[in-house]
């Protein structure tokens, strides 16, 4: 199965302000969380997910957002009862 998503679009005026002043943790939320819970359902044994976020961003800000996909997919995989193998550049 191949997919493709294209975008996500928010309100800010919905925003906690919180949130509003900590873009990663906003962005790692809507984009990770989201489109990982919406997939991890749908995949079939030996699928992988690929995730493309904003290669603008610096080398350290692209590590962190990596962990936090492997251990979203961890964790939500391991609540669903599934061993899904985290395999992320």
């Amino acid at each position: 199965m191949n997919a493709r998503f294209g975008a996500i679009v928010i309100e800010k005026k919905y925003v906690r302000d919180d949130l509003k002043k900590n873009l990663p943790v906003l962005y790692n939320f809507l984009v990770v969380h989201n489109i990982v819970s919406a997939v991890l359902p749908i995949l079939e044994e030996g699928q992988k997910i690929h995730i493309t976020f904003d290669k603008s961003l610096p080398r350290s800000r692209i590590t962190e957002f990596n962990h936090y996909v492997e251990e979203k997919a961890s964790y939500l995989s391991f609540e669903r009862g599934n061993n899904l193998p985290v395999d992320l550049p």
